[in-house]
């Protein structure tokens, strides 16, 4: 009781002992603090971000800007330009996060006319920096200035912080080093790419500013406090899904929600995992400037009735945005607390990214005998899975992973595919799919993607998961300068290193290697799917 009554004072107050008694955690911790200081230091920053910001939309040549980071340095950014559609009076605002050629290739701009983000916090995470190698080479050849076109946001001295000064960047913002990449969309990395395609940064701040007042004066008795709570206590008792419900254009919040959530606390374990609900028919549509959010906690069901919310409240516009950052943030910390959790590493994501660097330095992919070879697709099971088993045929391999799948707790479907919108689509059918043949709750993420959000959460987290991954032969690749590897290795190996972690950590994971045409392939492979434990019933037969 004690524990409850004064938790909102000690998180405020920066008691790392919240979260753990370790003496080394808790200075880890210590040094991932700073976030809580977002309303006072926005109120401080926000001036001088306009001062750069001003002559730099006046310049002549600013159509575009590309952000490229990983993780909470590219998702903040990502919801900003979602929520605050383009104006003609300011630059479009594109996020490249991956290491996929075609996705890639498909970034059609005049980089004469763009401006390019660099976002990293360590400047060592290494899509971003070669996708800084690739961007800024390119530019060598458009303009005879390349500098003048990259910013780079990061931390003192950090790796980007002398590249960026090496190669004479417009502009370097250092991020205070205690802000951690999930909890830094209230500052430099979620602000300078806000201020840049419109955002009024300073109403955007004053609402921050109010709503942590708000919050200080409420202590335990505050929406913020009782929704970390309920995630915090539910997950101890088994409840660890939390379905979440957005209306109206916030939306666009999904991703960077997943991304907290799931990272901050999929550890030990334990974790906390979201899943998105879409609009019930009792919600009516929402204009551009207004939406709900309602939230529960739940065991394993895959969807949330109507009337059966455990909290929700409204928002208003756009600008209320920043508020939501900060009451998630808060949530994510308060529900670590419970769980005894720290929710500011990520202690199981360096293993899948020492398996990748493994497999690109020598040069090799990870060979499996396929346990189904068909036209469209082959199928792999991990060898846990497959061991002592008979899957001679497509559908008793499809019986046995499913069988297994429905005692599992969720499904998470890991798509190593350009994230395209028809790519989405049919994926989003494959989690429907999955649902009804299964009966459990199914995530889809595209790698690497993932790999800095719900990544963390599929290794350290509960370990009654069960993974489907999604891979194809790449037909278009990309050179990086002066790497020995390409884009379509990197991505390749990134698949690579994360099936061999999982199959390491006894996760049940199969593999699909979509040949030929990708679109076709899924389609056969969705049919299938359909079919897949009615092919032994009369009258069914394999599509």
């Amino acid at each position: 009781m004690q524990f409850e009554q004064s938790l909102s004072n000690r998180l405020w107050g920066k008691d790392d002992t919240l979260w753990s008694t370790d003496p080394e955690q808790c200075r880890l911790i210590a040094n991932r603090l700073g976030w809580l200081d977002s309303a006072d230091w926005m109120r401080r920053h926000i001036e001088a971000i306009n001062r750069w910001i001003v002559p730099v939309l006046r310049t002549a040549w600013l159509d575009h800007v590309l952000l490229l980071g990983m993780g909470g340095s590219s998702l903040a950014p990502e919801v900003y330009a979602t929520l605050f559609p383009r104006s003609r009076d300011y630059p479009s605002l594109g996020v490249i996060d991956t290491s996929s050629p075609e996705q890639i290739l498909q970034t059609d701009v005049d980089l004469s006319r763009t401006l390019c983000i660099v976002a990293s916090k360590s400047g060592t995470t290494v899509e971003t920096t070669d996708l800084c190698d690739y961007f800024y080479h390119r530019m060598k050849r458009t303009v005879s200035d390349p500098g003048r076109h990259f910013v780079a946001i990061t931390d003192q001295d950090s790796v980007l912080h002398g590249l960026a000064r090496e190669r004479q960047f417009q502009k370097i913002f250092i991020n205070p080093s205690d802000i951690g990449g999930r909890y830094s969309a209230l500052s430099y990395f979620g602000l300078v790419p806000a201020g840049l395609v419109g955002v009024d940064l300073d109403l955007l701040s004053r609402r921050v500013v109010a709503f942590c007042q708000h919050l200080k004066q409420s202590g335990n008795d505050h929406e913020a406090v009782r929704l970390g709570r309920m995630m915090g206590q539910s997950a101890l008792s088994g409840q660890p899904f939390l379905s979440i419900q957005i209306t109206g254009i916030f939306s666009g919040m999904a991703a960077w929600i997943e991304q907290l959530v799931a990272e901050s606390t999929g550890k030990g374990g334990k974790g906390i995992i979201p899943l998105f609900v879409e609009q019930d028919d009792m919600v009516s549509d929402t204009s551009n400037d207004a939406g709900s959010v309602k939230v529960r906690m739940q065991a394993g069901s895959v969807g949330c009735q109507t009337g059966h919310w455990d909290s929700q409240w409204t928002m208003g516009d756009v600008y209320q945005l920043g508020v939501e950052f900060f009451r998630w943030e808060f949530a994510t910390a308060v529900a670590a607390a419970y769980m005894k959790i720290n929710p500011f590493d990520e202690p199981d994501v360096a293993e899948a990214k020492d398996r990748t660097r493994t497999f690109i330095q020598t040069h090799r992919v990870l060979q499996s005998k396929p346990d189904y070879c068909g036209e469209a697709y082959d199928l792999i099971l991990d060898k846990q899975t497959a061991q002592g088993r008979q899957v001679g045929s497509q559908a008793a391999l499809y019986d046995l992973f499913w069988g297994l799948s429905r005692s599992r707790n969720y499904i998470a479907i890991l798509a190593y595919l350009p994230r395209f919108d028809v790519v989405i689509e049919q994926l989003d059918v494959m989690r429907q799919t999955v649902v009804e043949k299964t009966g459990r709750p199914v995530v889809v993420g595209f790698g690497p993607r993932y790999l800095h959000s719900t990544g963390q959460l599929h290794k350290g987290g509960p370990t009654d998961a069960c993974f489907i991954q999604i891979i194809e032969n790449r037909t278009i690749d990309l050179m990086i300068p002066d790497r020995p590897y390409t884009f379509g290795e990197l991505h390749r190996a990134q698949a690579d290193g994360d099936f061999s972690v999982l199959q390491a950590k006894d996760r049940p994971i199969m593999r699909i290697l979509l040949k030929g045409d990708r679109l076709r392939s899924m389609d056969r492979l969705l049919d299938q799917l359909s079919y897949a434990d009615d092919v032994n019933r009369p009258g069914k037969a394999t599509p």
